[in-house]
């Protein structure tokens, strides 16, 4: 069986869609690979990064979505999945349908408006209720922020301009809220954030961060 290999980079963005139908999305820095054909009931693909999936319907070949450690199992449904290596955990949300969350010995069903989190450090799968709106924000061409730090927002910031994120001195860790198009210039996004008592310097592709 031969396989595909679909890489964004840093700044980028890819809409894929799969032979039986299904669609991905791709956030920036994100792969995917997947058969050039589903053979037999299976239907599996490995995601790294970012995406958001509307699985095409197929009772007898269910999907799989592989991520790390963590399998997802999907008859037909709408979800993301946030596997990024530098995020703390892999987060998994429904927005359509049910699909099942595994790892390891651990296993858990969602519905629509719930959030898996399987976190890297201990290997435990949590699930809870979550603002839909805002985790698939990226996939509407907007950033969304309900709470996040700063160093939480930075890391989305430095997928999408392809930069590199430094801190100097001790940062607060204030609480952000806000909405910002991802179809802004950089400086204009860090203007808005200045606005919340931070400075930045920029040197080519680097941002400094400060109080």
């Amino acid at each position: 069986m031969g396989f595909n290999t679909i890489t964004t980079p840093n700044g980028g963005q890819y809409e894929v869609v799969l032979h039986d139908g299904s669609k991905i999305w791709l956030n920036a820095g994100s792969s995917l690979k997947y058969p050039t054909a589903f053979k037999g009931n299976d239907r599996t693909v490995t995601i790294t990064g970012e995406a958001y999936l509307e699985v095409a319907k197929n009772k007898l070949k269910p999907f799989r979505v592989i991520s790390g450690s963590q399998k997802i199992e999907v008859l037909g449904t709408h979800f993301n999945i946030n596997a990024y290596t530098d995020e703390a955990s892999i987060k998994t949300t429904l927005l359509e349908g049910a699909v099942k969350v595994s790892s390891n010995n651990s296993s858990t069903i969602i519905a629509p408006g719930e959030q898996t989190s399987l976190l890297r450090s201990n290997g435990n799968l949590e699930k809870k209720s979550v603002d839909v709106e805002q985790e698939v924000a990226w996939k509407n061409g907007v950033f969304v922020f309900k709470g996040e730090d700063i160093k939480a927002i930075m890391r989305q910031i430095a997928r999408w301009y392809d930069v590199e994120v430094e801190y100097e001195g001790t940062v607060t860790d204030e609480k952000f809220y806000g909405q910002i198009y991802r179809n802004s210039k950089l400086s204009e996004v860090l203007a808005i954030l200045e606005l919340n008592n931070l400075h930045f310097k920029s040197n080519g592709r680097k941002i400094t961060v400060s109080n």
